[in-house]
């Protein structure tokens, strides 16, 4: 509704959406070509990331392919219907060219503060940002019951221990509510 309400660009809720869905930091999706995205077999290669200095390798260095999954599909069917399907180049792009990083940032931000969200986590004081997305990534994963090792793949960690250390920590809200569970 933010991002709506501050007239961005449809191009700069539908990357949120991906980001969020699919794990992918934003130079990732920045660099997102129509020939990495295979909907038929719901996956999407990761080999290159978009940032000052142009394509380059990954922050790992290592490809990986990311399997989509069923709200994954979906944002991606989204964008289609927006921006039509296309057989090569830019899968996000703004003004002809690929995503600028720097204004889907500014989007963001300025989504935040329209949606009353701090730019700093109150319980955890850590800052969000574009890249604060792959913690709910994460979270919404462990939530729809997802395998930890499909997550660790999907985020393209090397260990566990990242996924669920740095990325997997719960807030008090969801600690509450799991022991409701039982």
């Amino acid at each position: 509704t933010a991002y709506r309400e501050i007239e961005a660009a449809p191009v700069y809720l539908q990357v949120a959406k991906a980001s969020v869905e699919t794990g992918l930091r934003l130079g990732e999706l920045a660099a997102l070509d129509w020939t990495d995205v295979n909907l038929t077999e719901k996956t999407a290669r990761v080999w290159q990331t978009y940032g000052l200095d142009g394509l380059q390798t990954p922050k790992n260095g290592e490809e990986r392919t990311v399997y989509l999954t069923e709200h994954a599909l979906q944002v991606f069917s989204e964008w289609v219907a927006i921006a039509g399907a296309h057989e090569s180049g830019p899968v996000f792009s703004s003004e002809g060219g690929r995503l600028n990083i720097r204004q889907t940032q500014r989007a963001l931000d300025a989504a935040m503060v329209k949606a009353g969200i701090p730019k700093e986590h109150p319980k955890l004081h850590l800052p969000r940002s574009f890249h604060s997305l792959r913690y709910t990534t994460s979270n919404l994963m462990q939530r729809r019951g997802l395998h930890p090792r499909f997550i660790e793949q999907t985020l393209g960690h090397g260990s566990l221990e990242l996924t669920y250390g740095v990325y997997g920590q719960w807030t008090p809200d969801q600690l509450a509510a799991e022991a409701s569970r039982t």
